[in-house]
C-alpha cells in the first residue's frame, strides 16, 4: 500500500529532475503526489544520486516505473518491454506446464475421466 512517505520520496525525486521531463506527467497526477506526500518525512534520497535504488522504498520504485512506462518511455522502448514481458510470461507458462503436466497428473486425469465416464453411464 502506498503511503505518504512514498509520495514524499517521489516528490523529492521529481523536484530535482528537469522540468520538461516532469511536465510529461499529467498535472492531476503531480497534484495528487504533492497533496498526499508527508512533508515531515525525511527521506534517504541523495540529491547527487537520485535514482540510487537502495535509498528509496519499493513503492517509490514502483511509482517511478509506472510513470516511466506511461509518460516517459518512447514507443520503441515500450514495445521492447512488452515483448520481454510476453516472452517471460510464455517461459513461465512453459515451466508450469512442464511441472504440472507430469505423469502423476496425467494418471489422475485419466482416473477422473474414467470415474466421470462411469458416473455418466449410471
Amino acid at each position: 500500500m502506498i503511503n505518504s512517505n512514498d509520495y514524499e520520496e517521489v516528490y523529492e525525486i521529481l523536484s530535482q529532475m528537469d522540468k520538461s521531463i516532469v511536465m510529461k506527467i499529467p498535472i492531476v497526477i503531480l497534484r495528487n503526489i504533492r497533496e498526499k506526500r508527508n512533508k515531515d518525512y525525511i527521506s534517504q534520497i541523495d540529491k547527487n544520486d537520485l535514482f540510487n535504488l537502495e535509498n528509496m522504498s519499493e513503492n517509490t520504485k514502483n511509482i517511478l516505473a509506472w510513470i516511466d512506462v506511461n509518460y516517459w518511455m518512447n514507443k520503441e522502448k515500450k514495445k521492447i518491454l512488452e515483448n520481454e514481458i510476453l516472452f517471460r510470461n510464455m517461459e513461465e507458462e512453459k515451466l508450469k506446464k512442464e511441472k504440472y503436466d507430469s505423469e502423476t497428473f496425467k494418471n489422475n486425469r485419466e482416473k477422473i475421466n474414467e470415474l466421470f465416464t462411469r458416473k455418466n453411464k449410471e
